[in-house]
């Protein structure tokens, strides 16, 4: 282990060095309103590509009798039950062991 410690010292201090610069930057530049502006943009690209997505398909000649009505509401209850949960419940286990993250 001293070895692998002494071979690779320099890689060491410059991953630690670059970390603790990036640590520093991140606290300095990312605000609370800055996360805000950046998720309202993040949620309109989502929202403009759903839009894109159905109408698309509500005009496809092979989806357009099916998509309003059989097919469009079984797509959102899986993305909103499945893949929201599972990112919800990831989220939520990053911020298990910071405290300081949690109800923001």
């Amino acid at each position: 282990m001293i070895e692998f410690i002494m071979n690779n010292i320099w890689a060491i201090v410059g991953v630690a060095g670059i970390g603790g610069l990036l640590s520093l930057l991140l606290k300095k530049f990312v605000t609370d309103e800055l996360m805000t502006s950046v998720s309202a943009k993040v949620f309109w690209v989502g929202k403009a590509a759903g839009v894109f997505v159905t109408a698309g398909l509500a005009k496809w000649k092979w989806t357009k009798s099916i998509w309003n009505s059989v097919l469009e509401p079984y797509v959102v209850i899986l993305l909103r039950g499945i893949v929201m949960n599972l990112l919800n419940g990831f989220v939520a286990g990053l911020e298990s062991d910071n405290k300081d993250l949690k109800d923001k």
